[in-house]
């Protein structure tokens, strides 16, 4: 009896760690995505229709020369970051960037985001080109970025956010969303 009890109570615990786990991995997409969010007014970018467009999207870190071209459904975006002369002046090594471009709805909902941009470890490149084709979800009517990289300057091997070594680092983001 004891023998059946014990493997009830096993049996349970087997089933609850299933149904968690199971509820982590739906909610985990939702949790790691910025779908739904709104962008600032400031920060969103109208999507037009016909022919080539070219701007460029400025913050204190960086600025994005940006070209796209719209079709239908899809979206043709390239273009080239620029580190702001200030990093490349103070730290000698971009330890990395990523840029994300989110695709917004009227309202400047997130209706999906595209990574568009990792640069390589530890390179220093003041000038890095990018080329994404994007299906655009229905709705999309514009698209705002967002980044975050590290700069550093010295040693350490730079693999966690204090090993700098006897050298220095630099965070730096920008997110676009209220």
């Amino acid at each position: 009896m004891e023998l059946r009890k014990r493997s009830s109570v096993i049996l349970s615990m087997i089933g609850l760690l299933a149904l968690l786990l199971g509820m982590v991995v739906a909610c985990q997409g939702r949790f790691l995505s910025y779908q739904g969010a709104v962008a600032k007014q400031e920060s969103r970018i109208a999507l037009l229709e016909g022919g080539q467009h070219t701007d460029t999207w400025k913050t204190r870190d960086l600025s994005i020369r940006y070209r796209y071209q719209r079709d239908q459904g899809n979206a043709e975006l390239s273009g080239t970051v620029e580190l702001d002369k200030s990093l490349g002046r103070s730290f000698s090594t971009l330890e990395y960037l990523i840029l994300w471009v989110h695709l917004l709805d009227a309202e400047g909902r997130v209706l999906e985001s595209k990574g568009v941009l990792t640069s390589e470890y530890r390179h220093m490149v003041r000038k890095l080109p990018f080329k994404r084709s994007l299906e655009l979800p229905p709705g999309t009517t514009a698209i705002a970025f967002s980044y975050t990289g590290r700069v550093r300057d010295g040693g350490g091997a730079g693999r966690v956010s204090g090993d700098a070594g006897d050298g220095d680092s630099w965070d730096f983001w920008m997110y676009p969303f209220r």
